[in-house]
């Protein structure tokens, strides 16, 4: 992970707020989670632009460095830094009155240089000039580009006055791209798709095409839509499994969330929540050592629900340096740090056990958790150590029948993830069966709930005298009866 991304996620997660994250940001105190995803009070991010990324221009013959009796057309290729599509460089093409022709490649080994692309009889003008700036057909980044291979720029030199090195000719991309993130917090959604033309100059035109994947509960996809400056809306349809669909409309970049069957622009409650008030996972110190670096030691929690023999312990420095430790029981050095090294990130991830009512999408998927820590005083040895919490609760709970037989499931609810587990940041979970239980016997099992609810509302029905009773329960830690 680059040095700038790690000083930037840290910052965000310790203030709040960083309207340079690429998907948004984060407040601490509206509950969300990293850098990952912006809230409504963060600065709106804006349309990306490509602009300059070929300029030309004709040095006069006799000028210094030029030849004595031509001129000399130079470019120079600069692709923009952090550009979402994959340019791969640019194509100079030049037609002169009297029939004469060249074309030259830049290549985007070539970018920042000056490149002297053709020699120019001063006999020959006018000369028409065309600046392709060339894209890589192959990048899937940026899906709704498929298909463009350039766009060009052309224009007519009657001098060499005309672009002088002072006042170049520029190649723009004729539009912008607007980066879109999309939350599914709709059970039934399923995915969306649009089409549209976007203009590329000289009556040429790139159709957008662009269908999502599926978009399940707790997901996100990012994509970018191409718009010609001055576009205010792009219509789009949003497609459910119930076989319902919606015309709906992206009116700018930014955060839109799918709920209850409409898309609306991300509210707080849409974003990954900063969840860390589930079961405990390792307790993690630092200990100073004689030479003023600190020390800092982990260990893994005994924890049901939990492959702790595969935990792992990630250190994120400020400076950009990555430890992975496995880490057990036993404390663990992790790593030796300097007070340079502050703020950190320390994040856990240990696989899903199997067999946890609740979390059978996430079986065997590495589950995270993370904190930030600004100084080595946070976690001191003294003190109680500080825990990596999940973000739910797994417990054990007794079903004991006295009835002839008793089936149940418990009501649907939301598992919120934060970010990272299983790709995904909220689970839910949908009429979660619990085990049948025979007639007059019990069994005991283990059940995932939302962090800090340890009660669950839920359905069932006893066999009694041969007929079925339904009934409504509420499921907790210990022993629940049955027909008493």
């Amino acid at each position: 992970m680059a040095t700038t991304n790690i000083r930037k996620t840290l910052l965000s997660l310790l203030l709040g707020c960083s309207s340079a994250a690429a998907i948004g940001c984060a407040s601490d105190n509206d509950g969300y989670l990293g850098d990952d995803f912006c809230a409504d009070q963060c600065e709106p991010v804006p349309p990306i632009s490509g602009n300059a990324i070929v300029d030309c221009w004709v040095t006069p013959a006799g000028s210094v460095g030029a030849d004595l009796r031509l001129d000399a057309l130079e470019c120079r290729y600069e692709p923009p830094t952090n550009y979402p599509a994959t340019l791969d460089g640019a194509t100079i093409h030049g037609f002169s009155a009297a029939g004469e022709q060249f074309s030259a490649n830049i290549e985007t080994a070539e970018a920042s240089k000056v490149l002297r692309m053709a020699s120019i009889d001063p006999d020959a003008y006018p000369i028409e000039i065309s600046m392709d700036i060339r894209f890589d057909t192959t990048d899937r980044r940026v899906a709704s580009l498929q298909g463009l291979e350039h766009v060009r720029t052309t224009l007519r030199v009657n001098n060499s006055e005309q672009i002088a090195v002072e006042s170049p000719a520029s190649a723009n991309i004729p539009f912008e791209l607007w980066e879109v993130n999309l939350l599914g917090r709709d059970t039934d959604f399923s995915g969306l798709s649009f089409g549209y033309p976007v203009q590329l100059g000289r009556g040429e035109v790139h159709n957008v095409t662009y269908k999502s994947r599926p978009l399940l509960f707790g997901r996100s996809e990012q994509f970018y839509l191409p718009v010609n400056p001055g576009v205010s809306a792009v219509d789009a349809k949003l497609v459910f499994e119930s076989g319902d669909s919606d015309q709906v409309s992206f009116t700018g970049p930014g955060d839109y969330a799918v709920r209850s069957g409409e898309m609306l622009r991300a509210e707080s409650a849409d974003f990954p929540q900063l969840v860390n008030q589930g079961s405990a996972l390792a307790a993690c110190w630092f200990d100073s050592n004689s030479i003023g670096s600190e020390q800092l030691f982990c260990r893994a929690n005994e924890n049901r629900g939990f492959n702790l023999d595969e935990a792992v312990i990630i250190l994120d420095t400020v400076n950009g340096k990555t430890d992975r430790v496995v880490v057990g029981p036993e404390p663990t050095l992790i790593a030796t740090v300097s007070p340079a090294a502050f703020p950190m990130q320390i994040r856990m991830e240990a696989p899903v056990q199997a067999g946890i009512i609740g979390l059978e999408s996430l079986q065997g998927s590495p589950l995270q958790a993370s904190m930030v820590v600004s100084s080595a005083k946070e976690l001191p040895r003294a003190a109680t150590r500080q825990t990596l919490r999940a973000p739910f609760e797994v417990w054990q709970a007794t079903i004991e029948n006295q009835t002839e037989g008793f089936e149940g499931s418990l009501n649907d609810y939301v598992i919120e993830l934060g970010a990272g587990t299983a790709n995904r940041f909220a689970s839910h979970v949908e009429q979660a069966e619990l085990p049948e239980i025979g007639a007059r016997s019990e069994q005991s099992f283990l059940v995932a709930s939302p962090a800090g609810q340890l009660e669950m509302k839920g359905t069932g029905s006893m066999l009694v005298g041969g007929e079925l009773q339904e009934i409504d329960f509420v499921l907790s830690p210990g022993v629940m009866v049955v027909g008493e």
